[in-house]
C-alpha cells in the first residue's frame, strides 16, 4: 500500500487552530480555549507530515498548553495542574474531562475555584434578566465589553436549550438558542444546535439557512458540513410546521 501523502492544507489547518487557541486564551474565552484545542490535538493526531514539521507543531503546543494552564482564567477555574508534556493522546483525554467540567459548572451556575472578587455569576444573571425582559442592546454592550461574560450567559442559554429540545419543547429551546446568540452572534455551535432543532422538526429549509450561518463563520466546521449533507439530500421533503419564534437573534 502506498504510503499517504502530507497533506499541507491539513497542516495549515492544524496552524489556523493553533492561532484562534491562542486568541481564546489572549481573551479570556477559556471555554472555546479549551474546544479549540481538543480540536487542535485531534486533528493533530489524525494528521500525517513531515518528521520536522510535526517536532515544530509539537513544540507549539506545548507551549501553548504550558500558557494555558500557567493564566489566571485556568487556574481560577480548575487549579494549579498541568499537562503531559510528550504525549498528545493523554492531553486529549484531559482537555475532554476539562471540556465536562466547564460545561457543567456553567450548566448549574457555579463557579470553580474563583478569585474572590470574582462577581461573573452575580452579573451573568443580571444580563439574563435583561435579555428575558427584551433589553437586547443593553446586553450587547455589556458583552461587547466582557468576552468572559458573554461566554459565560451564551453556554448557560445553549445548555438551558439543550434541554429543552431533548424534551421536545421546541418553541423553548429555540427562544434560548436565539438568546445565546446575543451573547454569541458569532459562534458556528449555536446555529449548528439550531440547524439540528430544525432537523428534528423537519423544517429543513430553515435548517439549511442556520447551518449556513454557522458555515459562513467557520468554512471548515467539520461537523456543519456533514450536517449540510444530510439537509440537502431532505430539502425537497420539507414538511415540518415552523416552529414559532424569530429565525434570527433578537433585534
Amino acid at each position: 500500500m502506498a504510503e499517504k501523502k502530507v497533506k499541507s492544507d491539513d497542516l495549515g489547518l492544524i496552524r489556523r487552530k493553533l492561532t484562534e487557541c491562542k486568541k481564546h486564551l489572549k481573551h479570556e474565552n477559556l471555554y472555546h480555549c479549551l474546544l479549540t484545542l481538543k480540536e487542535l490535538i485531534e486533528k493533530t493526531l489524525n494528521s500525517k507530515m513531515l518528521p520536522a514539521d510535526q517536532q515544530e507543531l509539537l513544540k507549539e503546543i506545548h507551549n501553548l498548553q504550558k500558557s494555558l494552564a500557567e493564566s489566571r482564567t485556568f487556574i481560577n477555574a480548575f487549579g494549579p495542574v498541568s499537562f503531559q508534556a510528550d504525549d498528545l493522546a493523554t492531553s486529549l483525554e484531559f482537555v475532554c474531562n476539562l471540556l465536562k467540567v466547564q460545561e457543567q459548572d456553567m450548566m448549574e451556575g457555579v463557579k470553580t475555584k474563583a478569585a474572590p472578587d470574582d462577581n461573573l455569576g452575580t452579573r451573568a444573571a443580571q444580563l439574563m434578566e435583561q435579555i428575558d425582559s427584551g433589553k437586547y442592546e443593553e446586553a450587547r454592550k455589556e458583552f461587547a465589553a466582557d468576552a468572559a461574560l458573554a461566554e459565560y450567559v451564551g453556554v448557560m442559554y445553549n445548555n438551558a436549550a439543550i434541554e429543552h429540545r431533548k424534551k421536545e419543547e421546541y418553541e423553548e429551546a429555540l427562544s434560548k438558542f436565539q438568546k445565546a446568540l446575543i451573547a454569541l452572534p458569532d459562534d458556528e455551535g449555536l446555529y449548528y444546535n439550531i440547524a439540528r432543532l430544525r432537523v428534528e422538526t423537519k423544517e429543513w429549509k430553515l435548517a439549511g439557512e442556520s447551518i449556513n450561518a454557522a458555515l459562513k463563520i467557520n468554512p471548515e466546521f467539520r461537523e456543519g458540513l456533514n450536517m449540510l449533507r444530510h439537509i440537502e439530500s431532505n430539502k425537497s421533503i420539507d414538511v415540518g410546521t415552523e416552529v414559532k419564534g424569530v429565525r434570527n437573534p433578537p433585534k
